[in-house]
């Protein structure tokens, strides 16, 4: 059953044993939105590398994670304090780090926000939409056998 309120915020302290709470959001959201395994799987390892880094930091502070579904995506948003985000944010530029190309691989979009210390990242709905038709198609092709599910286009071309 789909959860009636959608939590569109939570606010965490950067500590590792706070992880839970991330994880129950993200499942919430996947749970809301009937995600394919691959792209929770993408939010999930971003998710957890990105908080695992921040709870690394010497400086403890709160971080708030925003949700929203956007037309064309799903977008989460990290708050930082300014001190914090200005630490983050100079390590977050060495485009060499690890942790950088794995967002960077994984998400569908990233940008940090200077101005609004935020750090946002997408994950486009339109490439999960086309990876479920195509998964969805390719269940109904076995379940039918290709033959049945390509006559009504044979059909429809050959009169020609």
């Amino acid at each position: 059953m789909l959860p009636v309120y959608m939590k569109k915020t939570i606010k965490i302290i950067n500590k590792h044993q706070n992880i839970n709470e991330i994880e129950m959001f993200i499942d919430e959201i996947s749970q809301r939105f009937e995600l394919y395994s691959t792209y929770y799987s993408n939010i999930m390892a971003v998710t957890d590398k990105l908080f695992g880094y921040l709870c690394d930091q010497d400086i403890k502070t709160e971080i708030v994670i925003c949700f929203d579904q956007e037309k064309d995506s799903l977008h989460f948003v990290w708050s930082f304090e300014k001190l914090f985000f200005k630490s983050f944010d100079s390590q977050m530029t060495d485009l060499s780090s690890e942790l950088f190309q794995m967002m960077e691989r994984l998400t569908d979009g990233l940008f940090m926000d200077h101005d609004t210390s935020e750090l946002h990242l997408y994950f486009a709905s339109g490439s999960i939409n086309q990876h479920l038709a195509r998964d969805r198609r390719m269940q109904l092709q076995t379940y039918f056998g290709k033959r049945v599910l390509n006559s009504r286009f044979n059909d429809s071309h050959s009169d020609n």
